[in-house]
């Protein structure tokens, strides 16, 4: 009887000690966790580079001090033995966008955030960059994918149309002008590889301006990219261009979308006179909206402004398209 009871209490005492034992070395539930990345996918895709968007829980009690992309030729790339570009953090949003790829190549890229607590990971992805493609004149454009949409990243710069035959040059005034034409802003040829070409719209008209395989974006397939951009109060600061490629204070201008949008000005309507290089940029639709004048119709366009993110719309009436000059970006078809 002795021994049984010397057991027993024995075996109380040594299951009791095993609870202790267990409960120290159980987490505590209250110890702040790494940060977490929830999603990340593809932004914007172009021929050189990517923009990476990516969703981030973070413990409120530890602090985010470094967040970015690893990547690599290779899968699985860390930050400790691959590239790493340095992200935007908002509101657990993260942007962060890898500029000076290789054309057509593949790539493997992760997200990853720093807390206090430790770095955390999001999933491997995998992308191809964008092909570049050529118009009849042998101007090589990047393009980005946007959404369902690829676009030309540059301003249209060709001379003839997509069948080889010469679009006119304007060099001096264009009073009572009625036939397709281009011209470089004030004349200069000096202006074309940044800003492209000022096209008038009969040459948009002829459906023969952009490369083949590509077209003039009609006005919903330029309300489609502001939509997929956060709306025409907001896309502005995804699409222009950053730096000092506008005139200041070319403000929220991050260029997220890789469109590279730049302010390569107008002419105006009265003869010779162009105006707004530096400041707006200003882009022909293909639509004519007949709901504003039956006879004639309004051919809609788009502008962007140096010191806003907002997208404004207007337009011309078609009698006076071709004696405005502006510039033209292509969409694939």
């Amino acid at each position: 009887m002795i021994n049984l009871k010397l057991s027993w209490n024995s075996s109380i005492i040594l299951l009791t000690l095993l609870l202790i034992l267990q409960g120290s070395c159980k987490k505590d539930d209250n110890t702040p966790e790494p940060p977490v990345i929830k999603t990340s996918k593809i932004f914007s895709l172009s021929s050189y580079a990517v923009t990476i968007r990516s969703v981030i829980k973070n413990d409120e009690r530890s602090k985010i001090t470094s967040q970015g992309i690893c990547w690599s030729l290779m899968p699985n790339p860390t930050v400790n033995n691959n590239n790493y570009t340095v992200g935007d953090l908002k509101d657990s949003i993260l942007f962060c966008r890898i500029e000076g790829l290789t054309t057509n190549t593949k790539y493997y890229a992760r997200a990853l955030a720093t807390s206090t607590e430790g770095t955390g990971y999001g999933d491997e992805i995998e992308f191809t960059t964008n092909n570049t493609i050529m118009d009849i004149d042998g101007n090589v454009y990047n393009t980005v994918s946007l959404g369902t949409q690829v676009w030309i990243v540059e301003n249209l710069k060709t001379t003839k149309y997509n069948d080889g035959s010469d679009i006119s040059i304007i060099n001096t005034g264009w009073a009572g002008l009625e036939t397709p034409g281009y011209c470089w802003y004030e004349f200069s040829v000096a202006n074309k590889n940044k800003y492209g070409a000022l096209y008038n719209w009969p040459s948009l008209d002829s459906k023969k301006l952009c490369p083949t395989g590509w077209h003039v974006p009609t006005n919903s397939e330029w309300i489609a990219l502001f939509d997929y951009l956060g709306g025409e109060d907001n896309a502005g600061s995804f699409l222009k261009a950053v730096g000092d490629n506008w005139d200041t204070p070319n403000s929220g201008a991050t260029n997220y979308s890789g469109f590279c949008a730049l302010p390569g000005g107008a002419s105006s309507a009265t003869s010779g006179y162009f105006k707004l290089k530096e400041v707006q940029g200003i882009w022909w639709s293909s639509t004519i909206d007949y709901s504003f004048d039956v006879d004639q119709g309004m051919i809609i366009i788009q502008t962007m402004f140096y010191n806003s993110s907002i997208i404004v719309s207007g337009g011309f009436l078609s009698k006076g398209g071709p004696i405005n000059f502006l510039s033209v970006r292509c969409i694939k078809d």
